[in-house]
């Protein structure tokens, strides 16, 4: 009898749905009371049916059967049409374009070439207000005043950062170079030891900061094996340059003594003798 009792309960939904996808939105009258009638002696079949069965054999039988409404009956059931229905989506849509309270909206993405050197310009600063042990994805994106993430985009690791901004500092001793062509020019009449001097004597005297962040930067290769090709790149560069005016072992041992001097007056902040230099290299230039 339980069974029965479900079926007509189910059979009158079925036939109360499809009523009401016929009353058009219970405009039409006859539809409408059949979609009503059906739907309560639906449910009043239900009722008897859960006092007979269970109610979870009940709601698994009906759940299989049972047919859901369709989107259009469900539509009309509101007293709408597809079109209302396109209209409401419409509105839907440009309501959750609307920033929403406690939400920042989402800003176009802007276009900024420069980004990668500004990074590496800040990576520089902090290194030289705070050393290599302040330098972090965060601290470097917070001095550039980009968002963290681009750091990580444009370097994934730390040393790749170290190595751009190594790479970048170590164009301040190649540009005081680049302004005494005569180092490089076989047939140029110049003291080579004097030049070198002065030439490292501009640099020492130039802007500190920025030779001793270049250091800074250099010996870092000692604990990060990441920055040694870049630092190595220094002492080929200046050696290539030097071998055109002697030959390629004197040129090395001239870059080593002017490394030595400079690490010399940087560890113990002394001022720089320039005759002193020029005397150290006259004797291996022999």
């Amino acid at each position: 009898m339980g069974y029965l009792l479900l079926a007509g309960a189910i059979a009158a939904e079925v036939a109360g749905t499809t009523a009401m996808k016929y009353s058009e939105g219970f405009s039409r009258l006859g539809p409408s009371l059949l979609t009503a009638l059906a739907y309560v002696l639906s449910f009043a079949l239900l009722a008897q049916t859960l006092k007979i069965l269970a109610v979870g054999t009940a709601y698994a039988i009906w759940a299989g059967w049972a047919p859901p409404p369709s989107p259009r009956s469900a539509c009309c059931s509101w007293g709408g049409d597809d079109r209302h229905q396109g209209s409401r989506d419409r509105a839907d849509h440009r309501r959750s374009r609307r920033p929403q309270p406690g939400r920042r909206a989402l800003m176009p993405r802007r276009h900024d070439p420069e980004r990668r050197q500004r990074i590496i310009d800040a990576a520089i600063r902090v290194v030289g207000r705070q050393g290599i042990a302040g330098l972090s994805h965060r601290t470097v994106a917070a001095e550039a005043d980009v968002p963290l993430g681009s750091t990580t985009y444009h370097f994934a690791t730390l040393d790749e950062l170290l190595v751009a901004a190594l790479r970048q500092a170590n164009e301040g001793f190649a540009k005081v170079v680049a302004a005494h062509p005569e180092l490089a020019d076989p047939e140029a009449d110049v003291d080579l030891a004097g030049e070198l001097a002065r030439v490292l004597g501009e640099w020492l005297g130039g802007d500190r900061t920025g030779v001793e962040l270049e250091y800074e930067l250099y010996l870092a290769a000692l604990r990060r094996p990441a920055l040694r090709p870049v630092a190595a790149e220094w002492a080929e560069g200046v050696g290539a340059l030097l071998a055109a005016r002697t030959d390629a072992v004197t040129a090395r041992a001239l870059v080593a003594v002017l490394d030595g001097i400079c690490l010399q007056v940087l560890l113990t902040d002394s001022v720089y003798d320039e005759g002193y230099a020029r005397e150290v290299l006259a004797r291996v230039l022999g």
